[in-house]
């Protein structure tokens, strides 16, 4: 159980008899919240919204369809605006492992994995190759990296 200093809510994890000793690697096998809730907390609601911007949540993707959505990464600006309410650590913990207000499409999330893993944050794409006709030769469709 995870709780916050002075508080008598807490936080708990799909493992009830905890998981001992984690690190970032056992935490992503073991999907290990409690050290996400830690994180977060100790990253600060804004270092942490700045990382997840960086890793392309809460912003469309600029893949070539219409209609794509950002999805929302909450802050403590997001939540005075829509709720007219204070953030609290709890909302921070919330959003450590995808909860509360957050809301991402399955092609962010991918993308963000694939940043994670390469370094990279791509634009996806559906085409990779066109032709004027049958008769052309194919070409690589440029694209642009966010």
């Amino acid at each position: 159980m995870f709780y916050l200093p002075g508080t008598s809510r807490g936080w708990g994890d799909a493992h009830r008899g905890g998981h001992g000793w984690t690190d970032l690697r056992k935490s992503i096998a073991e999907s290990v919240n409690t050290y996400y809730y830690k994180l977060a907390l100790d990253l600060g609601i804004e270092r942490f919204d700045h990382y997840m911007e960086y890793y392309g949540f809460g912003q469309p993707t600029g893949i070539d369809l219409t209609g794509e959505i950002g999805g929302i990464l909450p802050s403590p600006a997001y939540k005075r605006k829509t709720r007219k309410e204070a953030w609290y650590p709890g909302d921070t913990v919330n959003i450590s492992i995808g909860q509360g207000d957050w809301k991402v499409t399955p092609l962010q999330l991918a993308r963000g994995v694939s940043a994670l893993a390469d370094g990279q944050l791509r634009t996806p794409h559906l085409v990779i190759q066109q032709r004027d006709g049958f008769d052309s030769d194919w070409a690589a469709t440029p694209c642009a990296r966010a």
